[in-house]
């Protein structure tokens, strides 16, 4: 599975990281950790975010 990391997001949508983890939060992002890194789920970030 592809998923977008904190940083990802944030480049992307030039916001804070602190912003994206409250949004995760907030929205319930599915999420996985691989490599010690997490991601959060491409569908979830563009429907909060889109």
């Amino acid at each position: 599975m592809n998923g977008l990391s904190a940083n990802d997001i944030a480049t992307i949508w030039k916001m804070p990281a602190k912003t994206v983890y409250w949004l995760a939060h907030k929205h319930g992002w599915r999420r996985y950790r691989d490599s010690g890194k997490t991601f959060y789920h491409p569908d979830d970030v563009l429907d909060a975010l889109g």
